[in-house]
């Protein structure tokens, strides 16, 4: 799980399914923008009283983003 105040929630996801592939975030295909509006990810728990999670599929994997601002990636099933 990605550390929940290092990054934005989408540059979390994007560090996390990097992490998990072993590339280089640059090498991620597609880029986060076709699954998901990154400004959007970010805006949802931009509230420090936000509460929930929002869950996608991303390069193979299930991503799901806490409103903690952690990235949990795991193989999609």
């Amino acid at each position: 799980m990605a550390s929940p105040d290092r990054f934005e929630p989408s540059e979390a996801v994007v560090e996390a399914v990097a992490d998990a592939e072993n590339v280089s975030p640059w090498e991620l295909a597609p880029p986060l923008a076709y699954v998901v509006d990154p400004d959007a990810l970010d805006s949802l728990f931009a509230r420090p009283e936000t509460d929930g999670v929002v869950r996608f599929r991303y390069c193979g994997y299930t991503v799901s983003v806490l409103a903690s601002g952690a990235v949990d990636v795991r193989a999609a099933t």
